[in-house]
């Protein structure tokens, strides 16, 4: 339960179950959120509950049945008040159907396909069309023979919805001169061109340096140099840190498995029955499906290197 105050605070605990908060949220302004959660009720915001299906019965039910101490007789008398009004008038989006004469807006009543999509009247050559039914009735008009106009999508384009300007003057049918064409002084330096392209290499400064070996690995000075220069049967201990040191990398090794020299990428290193195991990718032959990964334990290779892209990997 929650507490109503007669200055229209409410006062929520935090055992306050999520859909009774939920609902308050929906008829009263956002909370305050703290161990103890205030919110209020104005008349913005019942208005907007109103707006989302609720009804005036509906709030004050709610709120009697969650108020700990009762709903204040003055919150009752304002919320029905508040209320009152609402649903004496009604601003609904709709279309209207225009129609060049009257004698065409008599004739549509006549086509019973075209008549039940129909609205109200208004006056003689007008009538009005739910938004719904606008697609439905413009079929049914290009069955019966007419070609109707679907409104602009937009409804900000104005002048009946045209999208495309006439080259035509109004007052007759004289072509107006085509526009000059504009004078630009490019330079071939800086021109960028009349169609902008987002990915255009034009946009781009080219790098003037290749990158040093220090630029693409930074930790590359704490590296032992033999891991990258002899290809040998390392000890268990440094073979363990040279595959966390790839894995940490994310570069390769070159491993020796039963007398064949493979780049291995391992992914993640196990401990397993007093001993430890790197998964990755090895040569797709030894793959299921040539996708899945290999696990090797600690000792079903033999001599390694570690592998850097544009360090060694040419050896």
């Amino acid at each position: 339960a929650f507490l109503v105050q007669p200055d229209f605070e409410i006062l929520v605990p935090p055992d306050v179950p999520l859909w009774v908060q939920w609902e308050l949220i929906c008829l009263c302004d956002p909370p305050v959120r703290d161990v103890l959660s205030v919110t209020k009720l104005t008349k913005a915001s019942l208005k907007y509950a109103l707006e989302q299906g609720r009804t005036a019965d509906d709030v004050l039910y709610f709120l009697e049945e969650h108020a700990a101490y009762g709903l204040p007789d003055n919150v009752r008398l304002t919320v029905e008040q508040w209320a009152k009004p609402f649903g004496k008038t009604n601003l609904t989006r709709v279309v209207l159907l225009r129609c060049a004469d009257a004698d065409t807006a008599a004739a549509l009543t006549r086509l019973p396909p075209v008549s039940k999509l129909l609205g109200e009247r208004i006056g003689d050559m007008h009538y009005v069309i739910d938004e719904n039914d606008i697609k439905p009735l413009a079929a049914a008009l290009e069955k019966a023979g007419f070609m109707a106009g679907l409104p602009a999508a937009d409804p900000a384009a104005g002048s009946g919805g045209r999208r495309y300007p006439s080259l035509l003057r109004d007052s007759g049918h004289e072509r107006t001169q085509p526009p000059r064409e504009p004078e630009f002084e490019l330079d071939a330096g800086t021109a960028k061109g009349l169609v902008y392209s987002r990915h255009s290499i034009a946009y781009f400064q080219m790098e003037a340096r290749l990158p040093e070996p220090a630029d693409l690995y930074p930790d590359l000075r704490d590296i032992p140099a033999a891991w990258l220069r002899d290809y040998r049967n390392y000890h268990p201990s440094t073979r363990k840190d040279m595959v966390e040191k790839a894995i940490e990398m994310r570069t390769l090794l070159q491993i020796r498995k039963d007398g064949a020299d493979v780049r291995f990428a391992p992914r993640k290193v196990q401990e397993t029955r007093g001993t430890w195991c790197m998964t990755g990718l090895g040569p797709a032959e030894e793959r299921s499906g040539n996708a899945g990964e290999i696990r090797l334990l600690a000792d079903e290779w033999q001599e390694m290197k570690l592998i850097l892209p544009g360090i060694n990997d040419k050896y």
